[in-house]
């Protein structure tokens, strides 16, 4: 979703510079705010979701070494019961 909306503002954009013929430099200059707006809005969402996804596996990573180091026996990977249902 997000790289066809990139690819929808730069065409927006190269569509406003064509069009442009010096006398609606006002014109273009709101089109370029508004696509820089949603631009740094896509980046600012993915960003976002980037830390939470970090977050979420740091909680994931220290769930799994402190199951470790609590558990008397040692228990098999995630993986290794994957393999098992083959």
């Amino acid at each position: 979703m997000i790289l066809h909306d990139q690819r929808r503002l730069t065409h927006a954009l190269s569509i406003a510079i064509a069009d442009s013929d010096g006398t609606g430099d006002a014109v273009l200059k709101s089109r370029l705010e508004r696509i820089l707006a949603v631009r740094d809005a896509q980046s600012r969402r993915v960003s976002a979701a980037h830390d939470e996804a970090g977050m979420r596996l740091r909680m994931i990573s220290q769930v799994k070494s402190l199951r470790r180091t609590i558990s008397a026996v040692p228990q098999p990977s995630t993986l290794g019961r994957l393999d098992s249902f083959q």
